[in-house]
């Protein structure tokens, strides 16, 4: 890959990790603006529904999901980028050869050609 083409994946990460700083972020804080009182709409401090409480439960349990994917996601942009700078982005961990570039578009912080990722989802 050429370093122009480097460039222009670059600028792909850098937009994908902006995104999704900013997503996690808002996550952040919905999660902590979410008091029972704030989900409830009720003036107490408590639901008196065990349906209520089950939601609320399961809303936090979202969030607190939605979080640890984006942040893998961000771990793994952040790789992405440190292999631009080091020059080895686009070549695949296992066999060393070239990532397609439609591959890349797809996934931009692939680490694996698709022949190699196939073989690794086997076994």
């Amino acid at each position: 890959m050429n370093k122009r083409e480097r460039k222009k994946f670059e600028k792909l990460l850098l937009e994908i990790r902006e995104q999704k700083v900013a997503y996690i972020a808002m996550l952040r804080e919905l999660a902590i603006s979410r008091t029972q009182r704030d989900a409830s709409g009720d003036i107490s401090a408590f639901t008196s529904h065990p349906a209520d409480i089950s939601n609320e439960s399961d809303e936090r349990e979202k969030v607190a999901s939605l979080i640890t994917r984006e942040s893998e996601i961000l771990k793994e942009l952040d790789a992405a980028l440190e292999r631009i700078n080091d020059a080895t982005y686009g070549k695949c961990d296992i066999c060393g050869g070239d990532i397609p570039p439609a591959r890349l578009r797809a996934l931009p912080f692939a680490t694996l050609c698709v022949k190699c990722q196939t073989e690794a989802e086997k076994g």
